[in-house]
C-alpha cells in the first residue's frame, strides 16, 4: 500500500510512524502546504486515574525492572520480526496476585487477562499467571498483517493451569491481551502503538483525520471495491435515485457530483418500520426544502441513532446516505448495497 512522499515527510517530520493511523485530531486547520491531516496532542491523564493511596509494587513486579525505556525498541537492538512468544516470565497464582490489592501492576495484569472476577481455579486446580516479552510496530505489507517492524515492546499475560492448559474462556477472559506503556509517558518523539487514552464518545475530528491521513497517503488504492462489479467513480451518474442527506441544510437532495458522503447501513435499535421516515414519492418534494428534517412532524419519526449520525457527521462530511429502510422507499429498483459500497466511509 503506497504512502505518498509528502505525507511521510510530514508525519517523520512531526515524530510520528507514517504506519500509525491512531492519532485523534479536534483541529481541522489545513497545514502550510494545504494538508489536512494533523498530528495532535494527546489527551491528558486525568489524576489519580490509575493509582490508589498507598500503592506500591509488590517484589514479584519490582523485579521486572519496568521502565519506560524497556518499552522502546531501538535500532540497535537487533529485535527479529514474528518471534513466537516465550511466556517465562513467572507471576504466580492468580489467587495470590489477588491478594496483593495495593500492587498496580498486579491490578493490571488481571484487568488485562479477565473480564469480571478473576479466575481462580479450573477444574479443581489453581491457575497461575505467566508472561512473554514481544513487539509490535509498522505493517508494511497488507497482505502479511502478522509481518511487523518492531519498534515498541508488549508484554503478553497469559493465564493457564498450573501443569499446562491456557484458560480461553470468552465469557470470562479477554483473548490475547497486551501491557505497554502509555503513549503520555514515552521517552521518545515518536508514540506511535503505545496506548492512548480516549473519550467515551467517538471523535468525529479524529476519524476525519484518518480519513485525510488515508487520502493523501493511499490515493485511489483504497476507493476500489471489490464488491462492485465494475468502478462507479460518480455515483450520481450511475444511479438514478441516489438522494443524500444534508446534514447542513437538513433535507434530502440530489447529491452533486462527485461528492463524499458516510453511509449508515445499518438501523439501530428496536423500531417500528411503519413508524419511521420514509422517502416516498409523496413526500420527496417537501423532504427537499432546506430545514425540513429538523421540523417536529419529521424529525420526531426518526430514529435515535440516525437523529445522533446526523448531527456529528458534520464535522466530518456535509451529506450522509442511511438505511434503505429510510431512504429507499422511493423507487423500487434502488439497490441500496450500491449506495452503501461507493461511500467513502461507513459505520
Amino acid at each position: 500500500m503506497p504512502i505518498s512522499p509528502g505525507l511521510l515527510r510530514r508525519i517523520l517530520e512531526a515524530g510520528e510512524d507514517p504506519n500509525d493511523w491512531e492519532s485523534e485530531s479536534e483541529n481541522g486547520d489545513n497545514n502550510d502546504d494545504g494538508s489536512r491531516v494533523t498530528v495532535p496532542d494527546l489527551l491528558p491523564v486525568p489524576p489519580n486515574a490509575f493509582s490508589k493511596p498507598n500503592d506500591t509494587l509488590c517484589s514479584t513486579c519490582k523485579s521486572l525492572k519496568l521502565t519506560p525505556s524497556r518499552f522502546v525498541v531501538h535500532p540497535s537492538d537487533g529485535e527479529n520480526q514474528n518471534v513466537p512468544d516465550n511466556p517465562n516470565i513467572k507471576l504466580g497464582l492468580v489467587k495470590d496476585i489477588k491478594s496483593k490489592s495495593n500492587c498496580p501492576f498486579c491490578r493490571l495484569v488481571l484487568k488485562a487477562l479477565f473480564k469480571g472476577e478473576p479466575v481462580e481455579t479450573e477444574e479443581g486446580i489453581d491457575v497461575e499467571v505467566t508472561m512473554s516479552w514481544n513487539t509490535d510496530g509498522p505493517r508494511p505489507d497488507p497482505n502479511q498483517p502478522w509481518r511487523h517492524i518492531p519498534q515498541i515492546r508488549v508484554l503478553r499475560p497469559y493465564a493457564q493451569k498450573v501443569g499446562g492448559g491456557y484458560i480461553a474462556d470468552l465469557e470470562r477472559s479477554n483473548m490475547f491481551p497486551e501491557i505497554t506503556l502509555l503513549a503520555n509517558d514515552a521517552p521518545t518523539s515518536s508514540k506511535s502503538f503505545f496506548a492512548r487514552l480516549i473519550k467515551d464518545q467517538i471523535d468525529f475530528g479524529m476519524v476525519k483525520n484518518w480519513m485525510e491521513m488515508c487520502r493523501e497517503g493511499h490515493g485511489d488504492f483504497c476507493t476500489q471495491s471489490k464488491m462492485l462489479e465494475h468502478e462507479i467513480k460518480d455515483p450520481v451518474n450511475e444511479i438514478p435515485s441516489f438522494r443524500l442527506i444534508d446534514v447542513i441544510d437538513n433535507c434530502v437532495i440530489q447529491p452533486p457530483h462527485h461528492c463524499r458522503y458516510i453511509a449508515l447501513s445499518y438501523v439501530w435499535g428496536k423500531i417500528d418500520p411503519s413508524t419511521i421516515l420514509r422517502l416516498l414519492k409523496a413526500n420527496v418534494a417537501e423532504l427537499r426544502k432546506p430545514g425540513a428534517l429538523s421540523r417536529n412532524e419529521n424529525f420526531s419519526k426518526i430514529p435515535l441513532t440516525i437523529r445522533d449520525a446526523m448531527q456529528r457527521k458534520s464535522s466530518v462530511y456535509n451529506y450522509c446516505i442511511l438505511c434503505p429502510t429510510c431512504l429507499c422507499s422511493m423507487n423500487p429498483t434502488c439497490q441500496p448495497s450500491t449506495h452503501l459500497t461507493c461511500a467513502p466511509f461507513r459505520i
